[in-house]
């Protein structure tokens, strides 16, 4: 059950996790549980379905499993992103599983002894908003799963975190890094 997930740390502001599998879908149920409204960043031109269709949202709340209102989808457009930021609200930006060559406008995401790159615009956002930025993440334990939280200074910070999450327990990630053609 969602509202059984603890979440270690303080949530808020630009929440920074890899986009993997299942665990990517429960992390923003799990947090617009918790804070009562997060919104999340989608990109659907990876994958048109990334995100709850708005009818299984509305489902939920009636439900009781998540608050009213409490998990909107923006849906592309970092800008509106930062307004969302500016206003104080939580904001999860999951980085998606495709690679930018080194010279982009991009951010280098070292996982072991490779580095990849990922598009910029979360550690723009963090700029243009002064944010607080944390590292977020679904870990499983012997009973189930916690949603991780770790304030971190800035982007690469939360990115070093993320990845070194992956090093340590590669399992979850394993599918998720094999289908990555530049890998």
């Amino acid at each position: 059950m969602i509202g059984d997930i603890a979440v270690d740390g303080e949530p808020g502001g630009l929440l920074l996790g890899l986009h993997y599998g299942p665990y990517s879908s429960l992390l923003p149920l799990v947090l617009a549980r918790r804070l009562g409204r997060v919104s999340f960043l989608v990109d659907r031109r990876l994958d048109p379905s990334l995100v709850l269709p708005t009818e299984r949202v509305h489902e939920l709340e009636r439900a009781g499993v998540l608050p009213p209102g409490a998990l909107a989808a923006i849906d592309g457009g970092v800008r509106r992103v930062r307004d969302e930021l500016a206003r104080g609200s939580a904001v999860v930006v999951l980085v998606d599983p495709y690679f930018l060559p080194p010279g982009s406008r991009s951010v280098g995401l070292r996982i072991g002894a490779r580095e990849l790159r990922v598009p910029r615009g979360a550690a723009w956002l963090s700029e243009q908003t002064a944010c607080a930025v944390a590292a977020v993440s679904i870990v499983p334990t012997a009973t189930g799963h916690r949603v991780a939280v770790r304030g971190v200074a800035d982007v690469s910070a939360a990115l070093t975190v993320l990845a070194e999450q992956v090093v340590a327990d590669p399992a979850p990630w394993e599918g998720w890094l094999r289908e990555q053609r530049h890998l």
